[in-house]
């Protein structure tokens, strides 16, 4: 059984084809189109999904879209109507793409692909990816993000090939839409800068709790409620009221200086997400009965928020969903698709616990080559391009390592990488001014193996994989300073021989000549930019920066 899933029309819009229950390939159409957060038709994508499997879109058995049409125009247009006249302007933006288009995907996708498709709502497609792809055969599931149709978080019940919705919060009230109105109060662009907030909160301190906590209202269970008041996201294209301006002062200029109030102010935010989402987590142990959780939607990205809930202990085992934005709600759906099918015919779904992310495309050596040749670069090839590299990283060097198949999600995890040395602590400087063009207070990830993580980490009965977990480093093992946040933090990725062999061997040589066996890894673009798909994306990313060295599957290029 072929299943095709498709998140498109908000942002980050991603295909991915399901096949038996295995995902064969899945990539979001920013990769393809060079769009960040591209929202249009995944077009790209899904060709390379088909082309991937050698087949067309007449081989598809199913087809499934991420959230329900009709369910969200609905909430949009009783946003309008409770908000009017405020919203005037912008509902004669939005409604008339609404009438034209958007209520009518499902032939729109009849149009494209040939069939009529499912539709599964967006909460359950966030939580089933999550489910499905974390091994357990029974857990509670949390999901938390902006809004899909009207549901802003779940607490769900996954067993075997069911997932059930225990409880949910809707629209207004949303911790994703909570987080995006100080994002952009501070000056970030929403449904982007997000993460930098979270990077910047480590520079501040949670000081503006008194009036921070008259934005909403918490209660034991950890839902809330937001004062409307302070907030314009129901009828205005900006998130915050003149009564946020009042309360904290004129927002960010974008690109202007960082204040301490900034920081104060991310860091207060921050608080109050970890403070809501412990005493959530709480509540679902409570109304499950599970020892066992996952977590899915786009807050799910916050990995200083999943630090603090694993340490929490409040549950005894973890899956933190490293794909939980909309692109990832693209394999949720046909993975909750599968489950309902196969359910209904009487068999298992046989879902594996989620290993990697590689699942884009990958290039012939032809394809190197040609980029290379084009941008008239000179290359060659060593005997052991692993050792080799390991030593470029230890006398300092910066290298682009493109490597097979590209990961899906928004972090870099070895297949467009750019990996530096963990030792020297201006290399974070050097990263983000000379490399990446961004704010200076952006951390880096390091880069362990498995069999290290404790010893730098401490205990965590875990492993962290997908770079979604923020953990205080050890005493005494802060050696990788370009990997060590402000508050002594690192978002580590660990990697095994198995799931990522070469890179796992570059940490393990570049060990062997430093005795510090961690390096940094960063997502291979420049600010603004998708992460790099082609070798030709990755061979012009090369060109404008201050990277020492390009690696293209094995092809060396070195400046």
């Amino acid at each position: 059984m072929i299943i095709l899933g498709i998140s498109a029309f908000y942002h980050d819009s991603s295909a991915c084809l399901l096949e038996n229950g295995k995902i064969v390939a899945a990539a979001a159409e920013e990769r393809f189109s060079r769009i960040k957060h591209d929202h249009g038709w995944p077009e790209q994508a899904i060709d390379f999904c088909l082309k991937f499997r050698k087949i067309s879109s007449g081989d598809i058995d199913h087809i499934v879209f991420y959230e329900k049409p009709f369910l969200k125009f609905d909430r949009i247009l009783d946003t309008y109507i409770r908000n009017f006249p405020l919203g005037y302007g912008t509902f004669h933006q939005v409604i008339p793409s609404w009438v034209r288009s958007k209520l009518h995907i499902k032939y729109f996708i009849k149009r494209k692909l040939g069939k009529i498709p499912y539709f599964v709502s967006h909460h359950l497609s966030h939580a089933a990816a999550a489910f499905f792809l974390s091994g357990f055969t029974q857990s509670a599931v949390i999901t938390f993000d902006g809004v899909g149709e009207w549901n802003t978080l779940s607490i769900s019940k996954g067993n075997g090939n069911d997932i059930e919705i225990l409880k949910v919060m809707d629209f207004p009230d949303s911790l994703g839409l909570l987080y995006s109105a100080i994002t952009a109060f501070l000056g970030f662009k929403v449904n982007s800068g997000e993460g930098k907030v979270m990077g910047l909160a480590s520079y501040g301190k949670p000081a503006m709790k008194q009036e921070f906590s008259r934005l909403l209202r918490i209660f034991d269970d950890g839902s809330f409620k937001l004062n409307r008041k302070y907030f314009a996201y129901e009828h205005s294209k900006r998130m915050y009221s003149k009564e946020m301006i009042r309360l904290f002062g004129e927002p960010r200029i974008p690109e202007g200086p960082i204040t301490k109030r900034d920081e104060d102010l991310a860091a207060t935010l921050q608080w109050f997400l970890e403070e809501i989402a412990l005493k959530i987590s709480a509540h679902a142990k409570e109304i499950t009965g599970s020892s066992r959780v996952c977590y899915g939607g786009g807050v799910v990205l916050n990995s200083v928020m999943n630090g603090k809930l694993l340490k929490s202990g409040i549950f005894d085992e973890y899956f933190f969903l490293p794909i939980g934005g909309d692109g990832g709600a693209a394999v949720g759906c046909a993975a909750f698709l599968y489950a309902f099918l196969t359910k209904n015919a009487g068999k298992q779904t046989g879902f594996e616990k989620l290993t990697n992310l590689f699942w884009g495309p990958s290039y012939s050596k032809e394809v190197s080559e040609k980029a290379l040749t084009e941008a008239g670069l000179s290359f060659r090839t060593v005997d052991d391009t692993e050792a080799y590299i390991a030593s470029k990283l230890a006398q300092g060097k910066i290298v682009g390592w493109f490597e097979g198949r590209m990961e899906m999600g928004q972090r870099a995890l070895g297949g467009r990488s750019i990996l530096t040395d963990s030792r020297d602590p201006a290399m974070k400087d050097i990263l983000n001014e000379k490399v990446k063009h961004r704010e200076s207070f952006r951390p880096f990830a390091p880069v362990v193996r498995e069999e290290d993580f404790e010893s730098f980490f401490g205990s965590t009965g875990t492993t962290s994989p997908f770079m979604i977990l923020c953990l205080p480093v050890m005493p005494e093992k802060d050696s990788f300073k370009a990997g060590i946040h402000v508050d002594n933090t690192g978002r580590v990725q660990t990697v095994n021989e198995r799931e990522n062999p070469k890179i796992y061997r570059i940490v393990s040589e570049f060990g062997k000549i430093t005795g510090v066996p961690v390096i940094i890894n960063t997502s291979f673009n420049l600010r603004g930019e998708p992460i790099v798909c082609s070798p030709k994306d990755a061979v012009e990313t090369f060109v404008k920066t201050h990277m020492d060295i390009l690696v293209l599957d094995g092809l060396i290029c070195e400046k």
